[in-house]
Protein backbone atom coordinates (compact mmCIF):
# COMPACT_ATOMS: atom_id res chain seq x y z
CA UNK A 1 0.00 0.00 0.00
CA UNK A 2 1.16 3.13 -0.62
CA UNK A 3 1.00 6.17 1.60
CA UNK A 4 -1.57 8.75 0.84
CA UNK A 5 -2.40 12.13 2.44
CA UNK A 6 -5.24 10.41 3.76
CA UNK A 7 -3.32 8.23 5.94
CA UNK A 8 -2.44 9.89 9.55
CA UNK A 9 0.85 9.50 9.16
CA UNK A 10 3.49 13.00 8.46
CA UNK A 11 3.72 12.22 4.94
CA UNK A 12 4.96 15.36 4.08
CA UNK A 13 7.63 15.51 6.90
CA UNK A 14 8.88 12.31 5.73
CA UNK A 15 9.06 13.43 1.57
CA UNK A 16 11.37 16.73 3.21
CA UNK A 17 13.90 14.08 4.99
CA UNK A 18 14.17 11.97 2.22
CA UNK A 19 15.00 14.93 0.03
CA UNK A 20 17.06 16.53 2.06
CA UNK A 21 18.86 12.86 2.96
CA UNK A 22 19.15 12.08 -1.06
CA UNK A 23 20.91 15.74 -1.36
CA UNK A 24 22.94 15.12 1.70
CA UNK A 25 23.92 11.74 -0.09
CA UNK A 26 24.77 13.51 -3.58
CA UNK A 27 26.85 15.72 -1.60
CA UNK A 28 28.63 13.23 0.22
CA UNK A 29 29.55 10.99 -2.95
CA UNK A 30 30.59 14.23 -5.14
CA UNK A 31 33.10 14.71 -1.86
CA UNK A 32 34.17 11.18 -2.33
CA UNK A 33 35.13 11.34 -5.80
CA UNK A 34 38.37 13.62 -4.68
CA UNK A 35 40.73 11.24 -3.20
CA UNK A 36 41.97 13.57 -0.90
CA UNK A 37 38.67 13.91 0.68
CA UNK A 38 38.00 10.00 1.65
CA UNK A 39 37.57 10.00 5.19
CA UNK A 40 35.76 7.72 7.81
CA UNK A 41 33.63 10.69 9.07
CA UNK A 42 32.30 10.64 5.66
CA UNK A 43 31.78 7.02 4.78
CA UNK A 44 29.83 7.24 7.96
CA UNK A 45 27.68 10.02 7.18
CA UNK A 46 26.67 8.42 3.36
CA UNK A 47 25.87 5.29 5.31
CA UNK A 48 23.24 7.04 8.16
CA UNK A 49 21.84 8.74 4.85
CA UNK A 50 21.49 5.54 2.75
CA UNK A 51 20.20 3.75 5.27
CA UNK A 52 17.49 6.58 6.17
CA UNK A 53 16.76 6.73 2.48
CA UNK A 54 16.06 3.26 2.25
CA UNK A 55 13.45 3.47 5.38
CA UNK A 56 12.17 6.26 3.86
CA UNK A 57 11.50 4.85 0.16
CA UNK A 58 9.69 1.49 2.19
CA UNK A 59 7.65 3.76 4.47
CA UNK A 60 6.71 5.94 1.48
CA UNK A 61 5.60 2.92 -1.01
CA UNK A 62 8.86 2.93 -3.22
CA UNK A 63 9.71 0.30 -5.26
CA UNK A 64 11.65 -2.43 -3.12
CA UNK A 65 14.70 -2.34 -5.96
CA UNK A 66 14.71 1.24 -4.55
CA UNK A 67 15.31 0.12 -1.34
CA UNK A 68 17.41 -2.96 -1.58
CA UNK A 69 19.69 -0.80 -3.82
CA UNK A 70 20.00 2.22 -0.77
CA UNK A 71 20.38 -0.56 1.83
CA UNK A 72 23.18 -2.42 -0.55
CA UNK A 73 24.72 1.16 -0.73
CA UNK A 74 24.26 1.56 3.01
CA UNK A 75 26.02 -1.68 3.55
CA UNK A 76 29.16 -0.51 1.31
CA UNK A 77 29.79 2.03 2.84
CA UNK A 78 29.76 0.84 6.22
CA UNK A 79 31.96 -1.27 4.82
CA UNK A 80 34.54 0.99 3.94
CA UNK A 81 33.67 2.90 7.89
CA UNK A 82 35.35 -0.32 9.22
CA UNK A 83 38.08 -0.58 6.72
CA UNK A 84 38.96 3.34 7.40
CA UNK A 85 38.66 2.70 11.16
CA UNK A 86 42.03 4.37 12.86
CA UNK A 87 42.70 6.69 9.95
CA UNK A 88 41.64 9.88 11.52
CA UNK A 89 42.16 11.07 15.09
CA UNK A 90 39.21 10.19 17.53
CA UNK A 91 36.53 12.81 18.78
CA UNK A 92 37.57 15.17 22.02
CA UNK A 93 35.74 13.43 24.30
CA UNK A 94 34.92 15.35 28.11
CA UNK A 95 34.58 13.09 30.60
CA UNK A 96 31.52 14.53 33.02
CA UNK A 97 30.71 13.23 36.56
CA UNK A 98 28.05 14.91 38.70
CA UNK A 99 27.66 14.33 42.18
CA UNK A 100 23.54 14.15 43.06
CA UNK A 101 23.83 15.38 47.12
CA UNK A 102 25.05 18.71 46.25
CA UNK A 103 22.69 21.75 44.66
CA UNK A 104 22.50 22.14 40.97
CA UNK A 105 24.05 26.16 41.40
CA UNK A 106 26.88 24.12 42.99
CA UNK A 107 29.85 24.53 40.40
CA UNK A 108 31.60 21.44 42.71
CA UNK A 109 29.01 19.49 41.85
CA UNK A 110 30.55 18.68 38.88
CA UNK A 111 33.92 17.54 37.42
CA UNK A 112 35.17 16.68 34.53
CA UNK A 113 37.89 15.93 32.29
CA UNK A 114 39.08 15.09 28.48
CA UNK A 115 39.29 11.29 28.16
CA UNK A 116 42.82 12.10 25.93
CA UNK A 117 44.01 15.12 27.77
CA UNK A 118 47.00 15.64 25.45
CA UNK A 119 44.63 15.70 22.06
CA UNK A 120 42.43 18.35 23.92
CA UNK A 121 44.32 21.22 25.09
CA UNK A 122 43.34 23.51 22.30
CA UNK A 123 39.86 23.20 23.08
CA UNK A 124 37.81 26.24 25.24
CA UNK A 125 41.49 27.95 25.20
CA UNK A 126 43.11 25.19 26.98
CA UNK A 127 40.75 25.12 30.28
CA UNK A 128 37.96 22.87 30.75
CA UNK A 129 34.33 24.10 30.16
CA UNK A 130 32.72 25.81 33.29
CA UNK A 131 29.94 23.56 34.35
CA UNK A 132 26.94 22.86 36.78
CA UNK A 133 24.50 20.73 37.57
CA UNK A 134 22.13 23.09 35.84
CA UNK A 135 23.63 23.37 32.46
CA UNK A 136 24.56 19.39 31.96
CA UNK A 137 22.42 17.70 30.19
CA UNK A 138 21.27 14.73 32.36
CA UNK A 139 20.10 11.23 30.85
CA UNK A 140 17.00 8.96 31.68
CA UNK A 141 15.40 11.94 33.82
Amino acid sequence: MRITNQNPLYVDFFRERLRNALRRREENIEELTDPTNISQTRYSFLESDCELIAFDYFGLGYPLEDVRRSFAESAAASLKVMELRGTEDAFPVLLVKIDPTKSEDDPSGVTSHWRDPTRNQGLFGGQLPRLSRRNVPRVGR
